[in-house]
């Protein structure tokens, strides 16, 4: 089971660089501006093979992630794709509330194996190709 979370912000996911030489001046017309209050919302999903798996727009009243509300929320619908299929492995990056002691610990005691990603490796989960595709839908809607 592919699992992973991302942030959208109002319709803009893509990083502009401008690259210079050394000797060349600096051009505040090639620097981006910096918005403050931004429009933007967490969003999580999975998926196994063909199969989609629930998703959750994470809500800004339940504040930011950490493992009481990751396992609160988001563990809860793992385990519903899970024990209809217990072969399943879940595959989750190294966020701090994935790889808390609370979280861990809640994932056992309702039989679910995570697989980590090791450590400063490319994330080579293919759910990111889902997200860029919904980040271009709604950067274009």
């Amino acid at each position: 089971l592919w699992t992973d979370e991302t942030w959208v912000e109002d319709g803009r996911h893509y990083r502009e660089w401008v690259t210079r030489s050394t000797f060349q001046e600096y051009n505040a017309d090639f620097v981006g501006e910096k918005l403050k209050n931004r429009v933007g919302w967490m969003f999580w999903g999975c998926f196994a093979g063909p199969e989609k798996g629930p998703c959750l727009f994470w809500e800004k009243e339940w504040g930011s992630i950490n493992s009481p509300k990751y396992c609160e929320k988001i563990v809860l619908l793992i385990d519903g794709m899970v024990s209809m299929r217990p072969w399943l492995s879940v595959r989750q990056d190294n966020a701090p509330a994935h790889t808390a002691a609370i979280t861990l610990e809640d994932m056992s005691q309702r039989l679910i194996q995570p697989i980590f990603w090791p450590a400063n490796s490319p994330d080579l989960n293919p759910i990111e190709a889902v997200w860029n595709k919904m980040k271009d839908y709604i950067k274009r809607h």
